[in-house]
């Protein structure tokens, strides 16, 4: 009887993972805005999210823009662009921000971090990369987010990978729609957002072990 034998190598490979972050904008940049008061944009309420949508008539701020009712200044919110009228009268804003890339297939990912009282939708040239504390699908104007966060709030992360599919060369938009948990209930209001982009790694993994070794002779498997 001929025993035939399958012998399998083990091949480790060794590699060094390295993240590399470059800011494409911080948090405290200056965005255009709309109050929430009706649609950004009419008959079609996404072509605000579009690179091309005139945003010249918006109104210009730096984030973080707020609200906050609360008298005590120690845990009241703060910021540089404070919405005085929200509270009653809208339960969302739309901001957009330009941003420039020389080229995107080098970048593996997106990353934007930040914090938000209470939820968020967000895009880069018109298609979606992630929402935080919303419910699913299209929000309207007068929509809200999903439950009220507790205090203090803590900050987000949405990382997008494959970012070349959305990007373009040169100019790039993203875009905002921020909104409160109640039009009139909510003691507080805050969004503020920073963008970087993830490099890819381009250190190669090496081989580390190999077994069995090569050129050697295996006279038994366990």
């Amino acid at each position: 009887m001929i025993k035939k034998l399958t012998l399998c190598a083990l091949v480790v490979l060794s590699t060094l993972t390295t993240i590399r972050a470059a800011s494409l904008f911080p948090t405290n940049s200056t965005w255009k805005y709309m109050k929430g008061t009706a649609e950004a944009s009419s008959p079609d309420p996404a072509t605000w999210r579009g690179l091309g949508f005139d945003d010249s008539t918006w109104a210009s701020g730096a984030a973080p823009f707020y609200y906050d009712t609360d008298t005590n200044p120690s845990t009241a919110y703060t910021g540089n662009t404070q919405l005085a009228d929200m509270q009653g009268n809208y339960t969302c804003i739309f901001l957009r921000k330009t941003f420039a890339v020389s080229d995107p297939a080098n970048f593996a990912a997106l990353r934007l971090t930040g914090i938000c009282d209470d939820g968020f939708i967000v895009w880069v040239n018109g298609r979606e990369i992630g929402r935080y504390n919303m419910p699913a699908g299209p929000v309207a104007f007068n929509g809200l987010s999903s439950a009220a966060l507790g205090e203090p709030i803590a900050g987000f992360s949405i990382t997008t990978n494959n970012p070349a599919d959305f990007l373009v060369a040169g100019n790039n938009v993203i875009c905002i729609q921020a909104f409160n948990s109640s039009l009139a209930g909510s003691s507080d209001f805050t969004i503020d957002a920073a963008l970087s982009s993830i490099e890819p790694d381009s250190i190669p993994p090496v081989v580390f072990q190999v077994t069995p070794a090569s050129g050697a002779i295996v006279s038994n498997l366990t």
